[in-house]
């Protein structure tokens, strides 16, 4: 059954929840990269990148609503165990996991970047293009494109200078 996207009773607590786990997905998939080698490694370590750089991209939004700080070790650590958990369903099955549950992270993140005000829509636009970015290479990846990593690519070229 694929995941339905969560819903937040506020833009904070939904910011909280996408920053944080942009955190915890480096990790996540740092770790799964690990576990899998391989064509999977080398895609991994570009979605941990990706997860870095819209972290980054997305810091100054989370500061300015003056979220918390959670302590970055244990959302890495939360993103470590999470990946050694997923870890046995092979790649084709996490691919097909990223298929079937990806859209509603798309959802969630659509639905935080029409909540925001200001320039902060432009600066959430990235948590969608993120996510989308994840979710076609995945469906791309699972048909055998040739061209799959080519979407990861072309998010990261934006973030060049980072």
């Amino acid at each position: 059954m694929a995941a339905a996207p969560r819903q937040f009773a506020d833009f904070r607590a939904a910011l909280k929840a996408a920053y944080e786990e942009e955190i915890s997905g480096e990790a996540f998939f740092a770790t799964l990269g690990r576990h899998f080698g391989g064509r999977a490694a080398e895609a991994l370590e570009l979605f941990a990148e990706i997860e870095r750089v819209t972290e980054a991209a997305i810091a100054p939004v989370a500061r300015r609503h003056g979220l918390p700080d959670t302590p970055r070790d244990a959302l890495r650590a939360e993103g470590a165990a999470e990946a050694q958990a997923v870890s046995t369903m092979g790649w084709h099955g996490f691919l097909d996991h990223v298929i079937a549950d990806y859209p509603a992270y798309v959802a969630e993140f659509t639905d935080l970047r029409d909540r925001a005000e200001g320039d902060d829509a432009a600066v959430l636009q990235t948590l969608v293009d993120h996510e989308q970015a994840l979710l076609d290479f995945a469906r791309a990846e699972r048909d055998a494109s040739p061209a799959s990593f080519a979407r990861l690519y072309r998010y990261l070229s934006g973030f060049a200078a980072t």
